[in-house]
């Protein structure tokens, strides 16, 4: 998924159906994002601390 960043901040989303087969299944997100120059070389890597969340009903 590529991500555009606005201001500093980047969203993304993850649609999950209403299906309850998918209750209790853990999910993993994490971000690596890429700073370009105007020539559109990489001139910085970085990633995010993971995220883990698991599907459930509070």
């Amino acid at each position: 998924m590529l991500v555009t960043q606005t201001a500093g901040v980047a969203r993304s989303a993850f649609a999950l159906p209403p299906a309850s087969s998918l209750l209790g299944v853990p999910f993993f997100q994490q971000t690596i994002p890429l700073e370009l120059d105007l020539a559109g070389a990489i001139v910085a890597v970085r990633a995010s601390n993971a995220l883990s969340l698991v599907i459930g009903t509070s």
